[in-house]
């Protein structure tokens, strides 16, 4: 098993549902843009382009592996900080095929394309995660894996530990998805215009947002 890190921003807001799972953004309180991703909705990372260059690379790496393929998902933890593994998505080519078919004018071949996990995926709770910072200790990163400037490749031991390390794990998608709803609300209520263009983007009706802006994602070092 090949596998690749990639990094969301977990809400900081209060009152989730369920606050003992990672969710991704909705409302922008790491001032980085609504986020979409991950996209637990469609199973996959890349719905949005924001990052489409680092994501398609592992796209194509996953379709070349003969092994089978993972993307981990790290995050740090919106109160202490704490850079975490989070959650699994196996890469599945059967799934891949139907969304390239199902949405075949959204995708470019180059620079652009779905990383989609079978139902095998999982994403499990901040007292499940997988802590990460004593591994970046003892081999000198800086950075978290799945971050800009952190690790992109998963090494085979680290990645062995990780998958490990989740198999007991309850999974959390279908909590984190009240969750997303919850924060989805959220921003209805506070920012119609921000809300508009969020829901234009899940939707697939628009590609990009002015708050998930290259400048954003510079200033996000992910």
């Amino acid at each position: 098993m090949d596998g690749c890190f990639q990094f969301f921003f977990s809400s900081k807001e209060e009152g989730l549902p369920y606050p003992d799972v990672p969710t991704r953004d909705v409302t922008n309180k790491w001032h980085m843009g609504n986020k979409t991703e991950p996209h637990f909705e469609r199973m996959m990372e890349n719905w949005c382009p924001c990052r489409a260059r680092f994501v398609t690379s592992n796209v194509k790496k996953a379709l070349q592996s003969g092994d089978g393929h993972c993307m981990i998902l790290t995050t740090n933890h919106p109160r202490t900080n704490e850079g975490v593994a989070v959650g699994v998505l196996y890469f599945s080519p059967a799934a891949y095929e139907r969304a390239i078919a199902r949405f075949e004018r959204r995708w470019n071949a180059k620079k652009y394309l779905p990383y989609i996990g079978s139902s095998k995926s999982k994403l499990v709770s901040f007292s499940d995660a997988f802590g990460l910072r004593h591994w970046m200790i003892e081999n000198g990163k800086g950075h978290l894996p799945g971050k800009r400037y952190g690790v992109v490749k998963a090494e085979p031991r680290l990645l062995e530990r990780i998958l490990k390390h989740f198999a007991g794990a309850p999974n959390q998608i279908e909590r984190f998805l009240t969750n997303v709803r919850h924060l989805e609300e959220i921003l209805r209520r506070t920012d119609s215009k921000a809300c508009e263009d969020y829901l234009s983007r899940k939707k697939g009706i628009s590609y990009h947002s002015s708050s998930c802006s290259v400048s954003a994602i510079r200033k996000a070092k992910c």
